[in-house]
């Protein structure tokens, strides 16, 4: 275990700031494949918490991590915490580090932002008529598990490193959030796909979400890898993503546009928000499309 004074001090926010947090545990053979290299566990454990932050429009300022493994399995720990303090400085925030034996490869981390007083983006908020957006693409990730778990063989070796690294090395949309902070009237993080995630932004908005297939952004990776029908179905039900879906009313639409192209994220307009309750999706001529569950954590995903 690491010694407390030799931790690094985390930031206390300004005033005028509310403090956030997000907190999550990614767990072997549950979050991510037991073989995965531990610096990719590393960056995924705090990717996804500080995607939770970009969801809340808050700046991220520190993360606490604690991290286990079994006694025989000290090089891998090393080479975890090793890869954790790396991420940490490639996302530009504190790190509080803490190590000791378990049962299982786990690591816990606990992201803190802060957020100006009254300005935090949350799921409440979306009203009928405003319009539906997400950034990036989807469905890559979902891609790279399937080439983890050989469901699927990418002919492109380029496409294959491409949806690997989505899968391993997720963007947490940290500027974008930020940019969108006055601009989306709800928003949330796709970390269990398309379809789950818009159910949980519409249920707290009490709104219903029509979502365009046709519309939801693709990667060249992807397409490049199966049909469009099947690239569409990952996109709306596999997880992982971690891009931000949210809600603005269409007057904002060109300020939005200019948010994202100032923080180098190109945004796409899948949908809108409906009066009543419940996910749509439609396909080009209007036909409703089939929907599934929301994604589970790879040993349980959908083929």
């Amino acid at each position: 275990m690491n010694d407390p004074s030799t931790l690094t001090m985390i930031p206390a926010p300004d005033a005028g700031r509310l403090s956030v947090i997000a907190l999550d545990t990614l767990v072997s053979d549950v979050h991510f494949p037991h073989a995965t290299e531990p610096a990719d566990v590393a960056w995924k454990a705090l990717a996804v918490n500080l995607s939770d932050l970009a969801a809340m429009g808050a700046e991220a300022l520190a993360v606490q991590a604690h991290c286990e493994a079994p006694d025989n399995d000290a090089p891998w720990l090393r080479d975890l915490t090793r890869g954790l303090e790396l991420a940490a400085a490639s996302f530009a925030v504190a790190l509080q580090l803490r190590c000791a034996a378990g049962a299982k490869r786990r690591v816990s981390v606990q992201a803190i932002g802060a957020v100006p007083r009254g300005a935090a983006l949350t799921r409440a908020g979306a009203g009928a008529g405003d319009d539906l957006w997400v950034s990036g693409t989807l469905g890559d990730a979902g891609a790279g598990l399937a080439i983890v778990q050989q469901r699927l063989h990418p002919a492109c070796g380029g496409a294959r490193e491409r949806l690997l690294a989505r899968l391993h090395r997720p963007e947490p949309r940290l500027a974008l959030g930020r940019a969108l902070r006055g601009l989306a009237s709800a928003a949330i993080d796709v970390s269990d796909g398309i379809v789950g995630d818009a159910g949980h932004l519409a249920r707290r908005s009490g709104v219903a979400l029509r979502i365009h297939a046709a519309a939801l952004p693709l990667s060249a990776a992807l397409r490049g890898t199966m049909d469009v029908i099947a690239a569409r179905d990952l996109a709306l039900h596999a997880g992982d993503d971690y891009e931000l879906l949210f809600c603005a009313p269409p007057l904002h639409a060109p300020r939005v546009r200019a948010a994202a192209a100032a923080a180098g994220v190109a945004v796409s307009l899948i949908g809108m928000a409906l009066p009543g309750e419940g996910i749509t999706v439609t396909d080009a001529s209007g036909r409703v499309v089939p929907t599934r569950p929301a994604y589970q954590h790879f040993s349980r995903a959908a083929p």
